[in-house]
């Protein structure tokens, strides 16, 4: 009988970094030429994420003015009637 195959699982960022962490440490200890290259990658996958975050931030302060919510600390004035 044939085994199905499923999707592979996806991997998150922080695993992610774990891994190519990993990967540097070892390439390190034996003086590989490739631990450069990986170390790139740990970076790249950092600059990423904080990017992400940066956006995922920016989508909240938007999300907030557009319901009517005063952005940046501004209140509203209200005049009384005369």
């Amino acid at each position: 009988m044939l085994e199905q195959t499923r999707p592979p699982k996806k991997l998150s960022t922080d695993d992610a970094y774990r891994a190519l962490d990993s990967m540097a440490r070892l390439l390190m200890a034996v003086s590989a030429m490739e631990a450069t290259a990986v170390e790139q990658m740990k970076s790249e996958l950092l600059r990423l994420k904080f990017e992400e975050q940066i956006r995922g931030e920016k989508r909240k302060e938007t999300a907030t003015a557009i319901e009517g919510r005063p952005a940046g600390g501004l209140r509203r004035r209200l005049q009384p009637h005369p």
